[in-house]
């Protein structure tokens, strides 16, 4: 399987079971990409796959607040967010106090996990273990 990605975010652009080289960057550059900015490579049908999975969607991931309250103590991160919430403006504050649910993908979110510097995925595996509990 011949791939075509992006070179920065190693996105899926096009893929082509019998494509000979330079095919795919050929198409790009009249679809009006730049021929630097992607990059054609050969893959196994294995990893053409892995690649296509990575790239769907993730569920969104809804927790109660007795889940997310419960997997913050549990991660040792509780007095930190609660810390983080007093510090900010009362709209956090509020949300904090009286949401019915915390979405994954919420911008509260991924601003507290800014600010407390958490990868993606250490917040990925913290809703991931909400929602277990």
């Amino acid at each position: 399987m011949r791939i075509l990605t992006n070179k920065e975010t190693g996105e899926l652009i096009e893929a082509q079971s019998d494509a000979t080289e330079g095919t795919l960057i050929a198409n790009a550059v009249a679809a009006g990409m730049s021929a630097s900015d992607v990059v054609e490579s050969v893959v196994s049908d294995e990893e053409y796959a892995a690649l296509r999975k990575s790239m769907e969607p993730k569920p969104v991931i809804s927790v109660s607040p007795w889940q997310i309250r419960k997997a913050l103590t549990v991660t040792n991160l509780r007095d930190s967010v609660e810390a983080a919430v007093a510090a900010s403006d009362q709209n956090t504050r509020d949300a904090w106090q009286y949401a019915t649910a915390f979405v994954r993908d919420d911008p509260l979110v991924i601003a507290m996990r800014e600010s407390l510097g958490k990868t993606v995925e250490e917040i990925d595996a913290l809703f991931e273990l909400a929602a277990s509990l």
